[in-house]
């Protein structure tokens, strides 16, 4: 899909400079109306959406005092978008009990006091409960489900957020993904954590919401949810999350993400809480590791009483870190579908020969063969959530291309009830992989299209070449990178009969366009503006093309000559006429006589042929 695609941050480059010299040119309308404004992209960090950021990989306690920097700038620029939450000693709290909810306040004895709402606190909504429970009490939820939790080792892939990502790293180890790993861990504010970027996406490469509901297919989003926005950080979040102050917010994020079509997800909730580097991670404290439980709970139980919420909810541990007893912090059988664990190439001191990396990592203090084991016990399918090769270098004790790590996550993934494995194809680790030939050769022996570490479901049939796209081609409209004065403007296109035309405006959900042929764009505000067209083939191959332009209510640019009506003349200067016909009449006198030698005499002037030949022509 990546060649289908426009190269949408080259033309909001262009058009951002365009709309600065048309905004400059002193239209007040257009900066009045606020018009829309191109948002620039990066794929390594949450500038462009502040909801969504890029994770950072902790893969070993040995790291600690290595490469502890990547971990405090995450959680720095967690802090730096903090909200102050409300200074009232005594908050309002909303308490979860058997007959709905009861709000308490305190006064100050002798005086009396209104209640003080803190924002921390959500009343929990009134959504109807499961079958045989209420809203507010633990009933145990059976674990048993289709679909993803059932141990079918889906292979998945992070990939940067962007779908043509995903598809060239398929292209890439020879198979087409099914699953993709997202993260929704870097929400300022509630409203932003209760509404995931993914389900209203700006630009299409990053419409996984679509991605996922497509007509015909059975696509799985594994979501990383953390437990709270980063308003919350510096609040009491670990007693009023274990108290139910938030689960109104859970609520309302399981609404959304069942509107979106998206309510069989995986959501990774408070991952690797065993670190130190995200604001929701465990105190390791018995008080309050009961009261992290408690709030993990809490949160599930409400994300579960939404009416068409069937999400499978993974307790995700970092592998060799902190070495904290996992009991000490497990949530419980009856709220934990799949248990899970992050665990990267990395950590392993320089003092273990190569060759036994492997077994290094495997067999360590809370490691994959921990995780695993634990996860037998409670008979729960495993997950490996994140993994990947690093480069090797001492700061990481990481091992550069590493087929036996590659073959390691594979024995584990084909001989146990694995749900699924997700590669993390970003940053260092992505790079690494392209440059790891070995590595790259273990992965699709071992999870491409007939790789022996993949169940039977997702082998055949898989896409081992891309298809070509469906014939598609914008014949008429505002070109790429220009400036409309109007407020209105009609794009046209060819596509062959039988194909499913949508239209999408500004990052906008896709539409039936306003034709097969053409689609009328009206009302449009001053500013930067996106319009793209989706073509699907009826073997739902699908074809991408798009447009960017600019709006602006000022005055066209006026001509120096105006330009002649297309049924007069056009007027050419005498000056013009008069060189060419100087021109032509040496010509004619070079080529009209020619002078002979023949034994070093000139003999009689000979006349050209080519005047012969121009003469025969024009009597013609």
């Amino acid at each position: 899909m990546s060649a289908r695609l426009s190269n949408l941050s080259i033309r909001a480059l262009i058009v951002g400079v365009a709309l600065a010299v048309v905004l400059a040119s002193g239209s007040a309308s257009a900066a009045t109306t606020g018009g829309a404004s191109p948002i620039k992209h990066s794929k390594h960090n949450g500038a462009d959406n502040p909801n969504r950021r890029q994770p950072t990989r902790h893969s070993s306690k040995r790291r600690r005092a290595h490469g502890r920097t990547a971990r405090k700038a995450t959680v720095a620029s967690a802090k730096a978008h903090k909200k102050t939450a409300s200074t009232a000693k005594k908050p309002k709290t909303t308490k979860a009990t058997s007959t709905g909810t009861k709000t308490t306040s305190t006064a100050t004895p002798g005086k009396t006091t209104a209640a003080v709402p803190t924002s921390a606190a959500k009343p929990t909504n009134t959504a109807p409960a499961p079958s045989g429970s209420s809203p507010n009490t633990e009933s145990v939820v059976s674990t048993s489900s289709s679909g993803i939790a059932t141990g079918t080792k889906m292979p998945c892939v992070y990939a940067s957020d962007h779908i043509s990502m995903l598809d060239a790293f398929g292209e890439a180890v020879g198979r087409s993904f099914q699953c993709a790993s997202l993260y929704n861990d870097a929400a300022p504010s509630w409203a932003g954590w209760e509404q995931p970027w993914f389900a209203n996406p700006t630009y299409v490469d990053e419409s996984w919401k679509a991605w996922a509901t497509a007509p015909g297919t059975h696509r799985t989003l594994i979501i990383t949810q953390n437990m709270f926005p980063s308003s919350e950080n510096s609040a009491n979040w670990l007693q009023l999350g274990a108290s139910g102050a938030f689960e109104g917010y859970a609520q309302t994020l399981a609404s959304n993400l069942v509107n979106a079509g998206l309510g069989s997800s995986v959501i990774r909730l408070g991952h690797e809480a065993n670190g130190n580097w995200y604001p929701d991670s465990i105190p390791d404290t018995p008080s309050g590791d009961a009261q992290w439980i408690q709030f993990w709970r809490n949160t599930v139980i409400a994300m579960r009483s939404v009416p068409g919420a069937n999400f499978q909810f993974d307790w995700t541990v970092n592998a060799g870190y902190r070495n904290i007893p996992l009991t000490a912090w497990y949530p419980g059988d009856d709220v934990v579908n799949i248990i899970g664990v992050d665990a990267y190439d990395a950590g392993v001191p320089t003092n273990v020969p190569y060759a036994s990396r492997w077994n290094y990592l495997y067999n360590e203090p809370d490691g994959l063969g921990a995780v695993e084991a634990f996860a037998q016990a409670h008979a729960k399918p495993l997950s490996i959530g994140e993994w990947g090769v690093e480069a090797a270098q001492g700061s990481t004790f990481s091992g550069g291309d590493d087929p036996a790590y590659v073959n390691g996550i594979a024995s584990v993934v084909a001989n146990d009830n694995v749900a699924y494995q997700s590669y993390f194809d970003a940053d260092n680790i992505g790079t690494q992989f392209l440059n790891s030939p070995q590595s790259m050769g273990a992965y699709r022996q071992d999870f491409g299209a007939n790789g022996t570490a993949v169940s039977a479901a997702f082998r055949v049939p898989q896409i081992l070449t891309p298809a070509p796209a469906p014939s598609l081609t914008i014949t008429g409209g505002p070109a790429d990178a220009s400036t409309v004065y109007d407020t209105s403007a009609t794009f046209t296109y060819a596509v062959p009969q039988g194909y499913v035309v949508n239209c999408a405006l500004d990052g906008g959900g896709w539409r039936s366009c306003s034709s097969l042929t053409s689609d009328v764009l009206s009302g449009l505000a001053p500013g930067f503006h996106q319009w793209d067209i989706k073509v699907t083939d009826t073997n739902e191959d699908v074809a991408l093309l798009g447009r960017a332009f600019v709006v602006s209510t000022a005055s066209p640019p006026t001509v120096g000559v105006a330009a002649a009506s297309s049924n007069s003349k056009t007027a050419v200067p005498k000056a013009s006429i008069a060189g060419k016909a100087k021109q032509v009449g040496q010509a004619k006198k070079a080529e009209s006589k020619k002078t002979s030698t023949v034994k070093g005499k000139k003999t009689a002037k000979v006349k050209s042929k080519k005047p012969k030949k121009r003469a025969r022509s024009k009597a013609a």
